[in-house]
């Protein structure tokens, strides 16, 4: 898919945003419909195809989860690093699995 930017009057928009909450749906997907729907109609049908909605996490579930993952991994670390020891240990962490990944593509390669 392409990302693109459209402007939408209040109206349209408020509609859309309506009818998505109505059906279960994202509004990116009414509006790909829309859109299929429109080229069809002209004989230019797309050749890709409307996915249906992603299932999106409710908003105090979402919040409920990454609490719960923020607290898992401050009960991890250790209270007396520093900043700069913090950021050591990402760097680290950053780096290995790019080694990692390197070997593995390596590898694939024969």
């Amino acid at each position: 898919m392409k990302r693109t930017n459209i402007y939408l009057d209040e109206a349209q928009a408020r509609l859309l945003r309506h009818l998505a909450v109505e059906e279960g749906r994202s509004f990116t997907d009414l509006v790909r419909e829309a859109l299929n729907a429109y080229l069809a109609q002209r004989g230019l049908a797309s050749t890709s195809r409307v996915i249906g909605p992603r299932r999106s996490v409710p908003s105090g579930e979402w919040w409920a989860r990454f609490a719960d993952a923020l607290r898992h991994i401050r009960a991890g670390a250790p209270a007396d690093l520093a900043p700069d020891e913090i950021e050591a240990e990402i760097t680290a962490a950053r780096d290995e699995v790019r080694r990692e990944r390197a070997a593995r593509r390596q590898t694939v390669r024969g």
